[in-house]
């Protein structure tokens, strides 16, 4: 079966390729005691998606953070909630931290602004983290159902709590506001940035190889042709590896 068919979002650890830099230094502001927002930033198909599935993965936080079990790690992708208002974005994140087995004082009266700052209170109290991964990030900050309130309420999060935002957009988050207003808010000033670029050329040779030598057609011999047409960009490099082992 040819191992480059897959163009969307990578699921499976094992056919996740490169970013160990990135990886590393997104787990190291995760393990800090307070850990810390990043905004990764990058062109489509650069791999964004990807690389925060993986660095939410139960067996990858196993593997990578000092204290798996006090780390709550929630994925959430807006391509999907498009709609969403500020109220819905709390709900989806107490359901998601419900199902992770969380108790969650949430019901269909209350406010879910306020059952998502007792639940964050009572994950303190038990020293937990809680590091929310917002795939897609600029759908909510170009979403004008989010006003300067909803952005002050995530950065109060983060500042009294051990909360973290770890986001990916294609353009800095300020470049990508519905509002000056917004775009002027200090919930910005949390993140440091991660740009994504294209792989290193150490990069492109393990993705060129090690699908295809585990399929037993091993396309080592045509790196330097591949990366001369495709460049260093994962993408392309996947389409091109798809097309020669074919």
């Amino acid at each position: 079966m040819n191992p480059y068919l897959n163009r969307v979002m990578i699921r499976n650890p094992g056919e996740f390729f490169g970013r160990k830099r990135e990886i590393a230094r997104l787990y190291t502001r995760i393990n800090t005691p307070r850990p810390q927002s990043v905004s990764v930033i990058g062109e489509r198909r650069m791999g964004k998606s990807s690389l925060l599935w993986f660095i939410a993965h139960p067996d990858n936080k196993k593997k990578y953070l000092t204290e798996p079990d006090k780390v709550i790690l929630t994925f959430m992708d807006f391509q999907e909630n498009r709609e969403m208002d500020a109220e819905g974005f709390c709900r989806v994140v107490l359901s998601r931290l419900k199902e992770q087995g969380l108790d969650v004082p949430l019901s269909a009266e209350s406010k879910a602004y306020n059952s998502t700052i007792e639940t964050v209170r009572r994950m303190e109290e038990r020293g937990l983290k809680l590091i929310l991964l917002l795939d897609e990030f600029e759908i909510v900050t170009q979403n004008p159902k989010f006003d300067a309130r909803f952005f002050a309420f995530l950065r109060s999060l983060a500042n009294r709590y051990n909360v973290a935002y770890i986001t990916s957009s294609r353009e800095p988050l300020q470049h990508l506001c519905h509002a000056k207003q917004i775009a002027d808010s200090p919930f910005f000033n949390i993140f440091t940035s991660l740009h994504l670029g294209p792989f290193t050329r150490d990069e492109a040779i393990e993705l060129i190889t090690v699908p295809s030598e585990r399929a037993e057609i091993p396309l080592k011999h045509y790196a330097d042709s591949l990366i001369a047409t495709a460049g260093m960009f994962p993408f392309f490099l996947q389409i091109g590896c798809s097309a020669l082992f074919e």
